[in-house]
């Protein structure tokens, strides 16, 4: 075991496998035929891609809906406008949720950062900020508060306000149901709007109380004609907004459509006492009882239609417009700039996996730049054992990794935490053993191409190790700048690989977890192997019958519950050298599942199928350290070593390329990079995988 300057990463909701695969999970025909097709990996929409569809969605598709429904038949003008009335009624119903909406949406922020505070926190200074913060942002809030709601009666902890409620305010907090918003007439006869945001235990709950307002903006028929007359009407059937006289004349029919029960929405034609035909629809506003009520008189129906067809058409010639301007635009002044700030900012922060998604992506890097600004300062005053702690390097599963000074010896170090807290008291004390223990085994292996061990502690919840620090990146980062590498690059990264783990094999140290992330490349143009028996650490400090290993890396022994030996060593070796000379994984797959079947069936591809510079005695090695049957694999290092040998010319040495990029490769292969928890399975029906001439 050995424990190095890059911290192992683990997947939270990392995947167990079951202990046989069930029969969902075994590889079926059409999966066969979608690996042998290289259609099993399906592509990502791009950030302008979601731009351009977005645009078409919101600026094109209504107004082809709209095309196709004016000029379908003349004789359904009268209908086509009434479809219209309740189009303008049900959008404006719709903005007039969003503006609802948008409360509990600025209320949720601030109930999240409230939730992650202590209760001392709660019922200070800190909350009371908060709460003040989110009144400050919207100028039509008139109060939030903080409120306890796990008891019979409500209690307020903490409450920042614009001005005084009424008696009676909030209402929200003495429903019954779980209503999240709700509106209601104010004291005022002016529309009210309360939000109530749940904490993760439901016994706090952030409420907000704000005024509607600017209704004018909201509710205006301008899409439909100046003739026609909106307001809006209370879940009482008051009148809240609009002219009151405009409908005066529907009577009865007006008292139908704002208090029936059982319909969200409608419109029809009306005659009224006159004898004059009108057009009227309505719609309820979502989570009020609110209703959005409009008329017009028939005999505009027809002229409305026919000039809602003209506008119509201008705006969808307009829109298609529009979309390419603005995605030629975005291309070049949005996504292409920001795809480059992006990798700068994730290489600055430390994150070597993308979500997929830019803004999110962004959005990361600038928390975790931030957060690490804002301890760097505290983390130097900061010492373990004699050393002093000078910033992170990493976390993982077992501790962090962090950079260090060793004032007595002046040098840098890395130094490595094992958390040991979590585990019961004699379980901790072997492992406190087995730490150290292995450390000493470690720290007598001196070789060129394995991280050394200067010092180990063990000391309270955590042991504590001090190694030799590597200044530079892994060969993950290196592979996604410069993969496919050199034929002499691969060459040289082979033998100092195999002489590395040979080293190790006779010292009787296995490493357990071989992969690019465990491989770390100096500026110096040092080769070195790190993170020996970590997942085997994993493994006994969690669930006896797991095997800890990265999918991907793992033989298919390993999965069929035949253990992990040297051998398997041999088989990770051989997928980096398979990854770093064609430039991807020989067992793709976006799940464990998926890239352990591909490890037990999938045939391999011949690397010479890929590049014609691949010497023929080095691609049968590596089709051979990939063999799924563990006695057609070399024997142990050394012989893979006198292999390479006569394979690689005396003069070969690492030249490593730049590990800087304006533009790092989005990577979307986190299932090879994480450490997860696997069980033995049974081997799949079907032909055992064999390599492809």
């Amino acid at each position: 075991m050995s424990l190095s300057t890059q911290p192992f990463e683990t997947d939270d909701a990392a995947t167990k496998l079951p202990a046989t695969i069930p029969s969902d999970l075994r590889p079926s025909w059409w999966q066969r035929l979608l690996v042998g097709l290289g259609l099993d990996k399906m592509p990502r929409f791009s950030l302008l891609t979601r731009l351009v569809l977005a645009l078409a969605a919101v600026g094109v598709v209504p107004f082809v809906l709209s095309l196709y429904q004016i000029n379908a038949s003349r004789a359904a003008m009268v209908e086509q406008v009434q479809k219209t009335h309740l189009v303008a009624v049900l959008a404006t119903a719709d903005r007039l949720t969003d503006r609802i909406r948008a409360l509990a949406t600025d209320s949720e922020s601030a109930a999240r950062r409230l939730d992650a505070l202590d209760a001392s926190e709660l019922g200070g200074e800190t909350g009371a900020a908060i709460l003040a913060e989110l009144l400050r942002g919207r100028g039509d809030m008139l109060a939030a508060g903080l409120w306890r709601v796990d008891g019979d009666t409500p209690v307020m902890v903490q409450t920042a306000r614009r001005e005084a409620l009424p008696e009676g305010w909030p209402r929200i907090v003495e429903r019954a149901d779980d209503a999240l918003v709700a509106a209601y007439v104010g004291p005022d006869a002016e529309p009210w709007v309360e939000a109530r945001i749940p904490f993760a235990d439901d016994a706090l709950a952030v409420v907000a109380t704000s005024r509607l307002g600017n209704l004018d903006q909201l509710i205006r028929p301008e899409e439909i004609g100046d003739q026609v007359s909106m307001m809006l009407i209370g879940d009482a059937g008051q009148m809240l907004h609009g002219d009151t006289s405009a409908f005066a004349d529907l009577g009865e029919n007006l008292e139908l459509l704002v208090t029936s029960e059982h319909l969200r929405s409608g419109v029809d034609q009306l005659t009224l006492q006159d004898g004059e035909r009108v057009v009227a629809a309505f719609a309820e506003v979502p989570d009020t009882g609110f209703r959005i009520v409009s008329r017009q008189p028939s005999a505009v129906a027809e002229i409305a239609a026919q000039r809602q067809g003209r506008v119509a058409l201008q705006a969808f010639g307009l829109s298609l417009l529009m979309v390419a301007l603005i995605a030629g635009a975005a291309w070049r002044t949005v996504v292409r700039p920001l795809r480059a700030l992006i990798a700068r900012q994730r290489r600055l922060a430390g994150l070597d996996h993308s979500s997929g998604a830019e803004l999110d992506d962004l959005e990361n890097a600038l928390e975790r730049l931030e957060g690490s600004l804002e301890d760097r300062d505290a983390m130097t005053k900061v010492f373990l054992g004699r050393y002093q702690v000078v910033d992170t390097l990493g976390a993982g599963a077992m501790g962090t990794v962090f950079r260090g000074f060793d004032p007595r010896l002046e040098r840098y170090v890395a130094l490595k935490t094992i958390k040991l807290g979590e585990l019961a008291g004699l379980q901790r004390r072997r492992l406190t053993q087995r730490v150290i223990k292995e450390a000493r085994t470690l720290a007598r292996l001196s070789h060129p191409h394995v991280v050394g061990v200067y010092d180990v502690l063990a000391e309270g919840d955590a042991a504590f190790l001090a190694m030799e620090l590597v200044e530079g990146v892994s060969l993950e980062r290196y592979l996604k700048l410069h993969a496919p590498l050199p034929m002499d690059q691969v060459l040289a990264l082979a033998r100092a690989l195999f002489q590395a783990i040979d080293a190790a094999h006779q010292q009787r140290v296995v490493h357990h977890d071989i992969k690019p992330a465990n491989i770390l490349l100096g500026v110096d143009g040092a080769i070195k192997v790190t993170d020996f028996g970590i997942a085997e650490l994993v493994g006994e400090a969690m669930e006896s019958d797991l095997i800890f290993g990265t999918p991907g890396y793992l033989p298919p022994e390993v999965y069929e519950g035949h253990g992990y030996r040297p051998t398997a060593d041999l088989f990770a070796v051989g997928v980096v050298l398979y990854q770093a000379t064609v430039g991807h994984h020989p067992f793709p797959g976006k799940t464990a599942n998926e890239v352990m079947v591909a490890t037990l069936v999938r045939p391999l591809v011949s690397l010479r199928k890929h590049r014609t510079d691949v010497p023929e005695a080095f691609d049968r090695l590596v089709l051979s350290l990939l063999a799924r049957d563990e006695s057609m694999r070399p024997a142990d290092a050394k012989s893979v070593l006198e292999t390479l040998t006569p394979i690689i010319p005396a003069d070969i040495t690492w030249q490593p390329l730049s590990f800087t990029s304006a533009e790092e490769t989005i990577d979307d292969d986190r299932i090879h990079a994480s450490l997860l928890p696997t069980r033995r399975v049974e081997p799949p029906d079907g032909p055992r995988r064999t390599a492809e001439s």
